[in-house]
């Protein structure tokens, strides 16, 4: 027989306490300032799989399809590159800027789906309201971890 009568602790629907919220808001201002800075101290560095990108976004911007395609390297990257390739005027010396924009702009939407993921896990875990600060916390040093340095690291 199931008891039904068992207290059961307040469920997490989204950051809704002011501390979470608030929480949150300072999480995010330090990835967005993380990201920002490494685009910053890296704005003149390029990473051996960005020169691999920037050459496929070439082709692609050139028309030389069979060049471009191939089985190794993703082809949104390069598609993403491309397209300001093709703009008039645009000397080859923004190429490496145009890049780290790009990736800066990625950065950002990973973010943002890494925050919605930490949500619906605690939504899904059932956190309590007083674990919520705790794990956003967690959640969010693991993502600064994985994409400002550990993705770096293996180069």
């Amino acid at each position: 027989m199931v008891q039904t009568d068992c207290a059961i602790p307040p469920v997490a629907s989204g950051p809704g306490s002011p501390t979470v919220v608030r929480t949150l808001r300072i999480l995010r201002i330090i990835a967005i300032a993380g990201g920002l800075v490494e685009s910053i101290v890296f704005r003149n560095y390029i990473f051996p799989d960005d020169i691999s990108y920037l050459e496929i976004a070439r082709n692609y911007a050139a028309g030389r399809w069979s060049l471009a395609i191939n089985s190794y390297w993703s082809p949104l990257l390069s598609w993403m590159l491309a397209a300001p390739m093709k703009w008039p005027g645009i000397p080859a010396y923004w190429e490496i800027t145009v890049l780290h924009v790009i990736l800066f702009l990625a950065y950002l939407a990973a973010m943002v789906l890494a925050e919605r993921l930490a949500v619906r896990l605690a939504e899904h875990a059932r956190l309590p309201q007083e674990l919520l600060t705790t794990w956003y916390v967690t959640a969010w040093s693991i993502f600064l971890w994985a994409a400002l340095y550990g993705v770096r690291m293996l180069f």
